[in-house]
């Protein structure tokens, strides 16, 4: 991790195989936090601001990126809980919900696509839950 002595390139080298192993569950867990726990996200960027407002020019690299390294952490927690296989509850509630609704295959094919799926069957538990929240919101 940071300290004074080192400089930007040696601070960049560490962290980028960190930054680079959890690039892939950046971009999974995006969708989800966006559409799922939307409060979560603005945690963590508040903690970026805060390191902005808070601290001098000195401090203010090293206080980003204990707030990233903080998202990282708190991401990769959530990936462990989330990328799980579905359920069959979470698949029968995705299917009975289509059904009540009347969702249309090609609509309900769609909102697979958005997960870059084409079965609910292949769902993990972050993608159902992204899922689930579409086509909650899906009218007739």
């Amino acid at each position: 991790m940071w300290n004074f002595k080192m400089s930007f390139e040696e601070f960049s080298q560490e962290m980028t195989p960190r930054v680079m192993r959890s690039d892939e569950r950046i971009m999974g867990m995006r969708q989800y936090y966006h559409e799922i726990e939307p409060e979560r996200i603005k945690t963590i960027w508040n903690a970026f601001l805060d390191a902005d407002r808070k601290y001098t020019q000195a401090d203010d690299l090293k206080a980003i990126v204990a707030a990233f390294d903080t998202f990282l952490t708190a991401m990769d927690e959530d990936w462990g809980r989330l990328s799980v296989p579905i359920l069959a509850a979470e698949i029968k509630r995705i299917h009975v919900l289509k059904a009540e609704k009347g969702i249309s295959e090609t609509v309900y094919w769609e909102v697979l696509g958005r997960v870059g799926k084409s079965s609910s069957k292949n769902l993990n538990r972050m993608e159902a839950a992204v899922v689930i929240r579409q086509l909650s919101g899906v009218s007739r």
